[in-house]
Formats: structure tokens, sequence, C-alpha cells
């Protein structure tokens, strides 16, 4: 009989240490008990070096958040410094940033199915079109081509500069001219790419430092400039024609040291969110860069943020003190508050999921 409770004294003790709740009403699943379906995937990048880096997913059906899924699944660590993270179809593909590649899962279970390697320093992944996606890069000037068929590097497209993130419209890419950490050349121009022919078509100039770009419902292309590292230049917000490519609009911000990034679009695809200390929403029509902010973020270690393409809602990533886990604040669209998600080490990035 005594036997018998202690084993039964067991199981609780490690049901419970494989589901715990957390302090914000989510449960927390640190098995390897991952369950896809409707909701989002957590990029958190880890430390620099350390190779911590994590991908946890929020079932929201579930009201469940499943803990570092690319560990629990594949029994090794994903990687140093996942940055972002695209679903095509079936698959998941995580740019792991320091480790130079990119992991292919299949969303289903989890499992790796590739190791794409050989970039010099990847950002983002953009599927172009069934075949193939282009992959932006701070090191190298060149854009890379992935074939989606064969998991592997079909070639590259010489910019001239290093890029970062990007959007598409009528067939062309055009890619954030960001930094000119390892290259001489100015980082104030948007690359555009011919995604048919996979060649380099022309620079647009913009503000330096353009951080971030979203296609708006009338297929316009929308690029935040932080103005540089040193603050050389107002910060500026541009709206760009994705056919002629002319600048149609150009809003500068009220001080030089603002710092404005994180650029992201509503889904209706007419009101713009974007981050400078607080989050800020703006409509398409204005011609001002608006003063009063949708949500006040306080004293968070904001890491940027996220808009859900379907409901709206806003959810923020605090990197807390950079060394233990993060928290993802969650908003409505109206900038009220909801609850927060407790995710891993600097959370940078979250990819939704409406399979």
């Amino acid at each position: 009989m005594k036997q018998s409770l202690y084993i039964v004294f067991l199981l609780i003790i490690i049901i419970c240490s494989c589901n715990k709740d957390n302090d914000f009403g989510e449960q927390v699943d640190s098995s390897s008990g991952y369950h896809f379906g409707a909701g989002f995937f957590i990029v958190n990048e880890g430390n620099f070096n350390q190779g911590n880096g994590s991908v946890y997913f929020n079932n929201s059906v579930q009201n469940k958040v499943y803990e570092n899924i690319f560990l629990q699944k594949n029994g090794r660590p994903l990687g140093d410094v996942p940055l972002s993270m695209s679903l095509i179809k079936t698959m998941g593909y995580i740019v792991v940033n320091n480790s130079g590649k990119i992991e292919v899962v299949e969303l289903d279970e989890f499992l790796s199915v590739a190791a794409i390697e050989g970039f010099p320093s990847p950002r983002y992944l953009l599927q172009v079109d069934q075949e193939k996606a282009y992959v932006s890069d701070l090191k190298s000037t060149s854009m890379t081509v992935v074939d989606l068929k064969s998991n592997e590097i079909a070639g590259t497209i010489e910019c001239g500069k290093s890029t970062d993130r990007m959007v598409m419209t009528s067939d062309k890419v055009f890619a954030c001219n960001w930094s000119a950490y390892y290259n001489n050349e100015e980082n104030n121009t948007i690359s555009v790419i011919d995604g048919i022919n996979d060649d380099f078509i022309e620079y647009i100039e913009v503000t330096k430092e353009p951080n971030s770009i979203v296609l708006d419902k009338n297929q316009n292309i929308w690029v935040l400039c932080s103005g540089g590292f040193m603050n050389e230049e107002i910060p500026a917000l541009y709206c760009i024609d994705g056919n002629s490519h002319a600048i149609l609009k150009k809003l500068k911000f009220p001080e030089i040291a603002s710092n404005p990034g994180h650029l992201t679009i509503n889904p209706a695809g007419d009101s713009l969110l974007f981050l400078n200390n607080d989050i800020f929403i703006m409509d398409l029509e204005e011609d001002a860069i608006p003063l009063n902010s949708l949500i006040s973020l306080d004293d968070k270690v904001v890491n940027g943020f996220s808009s859900d393409p379907v409901d709206g809602k806003i959810y923020v990533y605090n990197a807390v003190n950079y060394q233990q886990n993060g928290l993802v604040h969650v908003y409505n669209r109206d900038g009220e508050f909801l609850k927060n998600i407790e995710v891993g080490i600097i959370p940078g990035y979250i990819s939704f999921s409406q399979p």
C-alpha cells in the first residue's frame, strides 16, 4: 500500500513539473507535448555567443504556451541568435543569425527537416513565389536566393549594400539597406529587386537607417527611418508608390533625437503603428507624425512589437534585463492591456499561424 501511494505521489510531481501555470494565467508546458494550431510562435534571441535562443508556441485555442519547442522536439539547441521566423505552407523557416543558418521545421511536429547553411549573417526570409525565397543579410552585400523545394541556396543577387526587412508587390521586392556597419556604402536607400529574374533594379533614396517596411491596402510601401545611429539626420516616415517607385509622402519626426522603429500595419491595412519609446498609431491619410501615443510603455525594456494580422491585438516584447526570461505584453487594438506571457530570453519576433 505504501509503495502504491509513493508511485502516485511521484506521478503527481512529474505532471506538475511538466505543466505549470505562470503568474499571468497562461499554462506553460515544459514537456515535449507541443500541439500546433491557431496561435503564434515567439522567437527568443538568447544571449550573443551563448547559443541559448529558443522558440515558444502560444496555442490560442488551448490557452497554453509550449516552451523551447525546437530543443524539446529535436534534442539539440536551435543555435546562436534566432532572429526571425517565416511560415510557408506546412513549414517554418527559422533564421539563426549568428549561426549563419536557417533551420527548416515542419510545423505539425516541429521536427527539423533541413538546415540551410552558408549565410554570412542572415536576417529575414521572404517568400517570393512557390519555389523560392529571398534572405537578407547584415554582412553580405548580396541577397541570397533559397530553393524552397530542395531547401538549398540557389544563388545570390548583388545589391551593393547589406539588406534587412523586406516586402513584395507587383513581382518586385523592396529591401531596407539599414546598416553600413560592415561596408562603406551609405545606408540611406531601399533596394528594388526583380522578383521574377532575381535582378537588382535600383535604389530609392530615403533618410539614414531605414529599419522597417510595410505594404498598405493601396499597395503603397511605407518605410520608417531612424536618421542614423548617431542621430545624423531627422527621422522620417516615407510613403512610396509600389509601381513607379516615386516618393508620395515624407513625414519628418519633430525631434532629431527620436529613435523610431518597428513599423507595422493593422489588419485592414489603413493604419500604421510604430515604436518611439511608446507605441503610436497613425492613419494613412495623416500628414504629420502623431504626438499622442496609443500605448505608454513606461520603463519597459522593449525589443519590438507585432500586430496580429487578423484581430489587431498588439504584442510587445520586453527583454526585462537581457539575462532572465522575457515577457510579451498583450494589448487589444485600442491599446488596452490584456495580459502578460512569460517567454524565453530576449523575445524579438512573432510569427502568427492560422492553420
